[in-house]
C-alpha cells in the first residue's frame, strides 16, 4: 500500500460546468504554453481569471506562462494566489515545496 496520506475529497466544480469562455481561455492558455507562445498564454489565463477570479487552476496557468516569459515576481504572485484559493492543486503545492521548503520538483 502507498505510504502517503489520503487527502480528503475537496468539492470541485467540473470544468464543463464553467462558462464556455472560461473553459476556452483556460484550455487555450495551456495550449499556447505547450507551443511556446507564452505571451498569448498570459493573456488567455488573465482572461480566464477575469471570468472567474476564484478558479485556482487559472492562476497556475498564469504563473507558468509568466515564469516562462521571465516575469518571475509576477509568476510567484500568481502561484501564491492560486494556492490561497486552493492549497490542494497539485502543481501549485509541488511548487510551494520546491520554492519555500527547498525540495526538488
Amino acid at each position: 500500500l502507498l505510504e502517503q496520506p489520503v487527502r480528503p475529497a475537496v468539492p470541485r466544480t467540473p470544468l464543463f460546468l464553467h462558462p464556455p469562455i472560461l473553459t476556452r481561455d483556460y484550455c487555450s492558455a495551456a495550449a499556447y504554453s505547450q507551443i511556446g507562445q507564452h505571451d498569448n498564454a498570459v493573456s488567455d489565463a488573465r482572461e480566464a481569471i477575469s471570468v472567474n477570479p476564484s478558479f485556482s487552476k487559472a492562476y497556475s496557468r498564469l504563473g507558468h506562462a509568466l515564469f516562462s516569459t521571465g516575469q518571475y515576481a509576477e509568476a510567484v504572485e500568481a502561484y501564491e494566489k492560486g494556492l490561497e484559493l486552493d492549497p490542494s492543486v497539485s502543481p501549485l503545492s509541488s511548487l510551494r515545496r520546491c520554492l519555500w521548503e527547498g525540495d526538488s520538483l
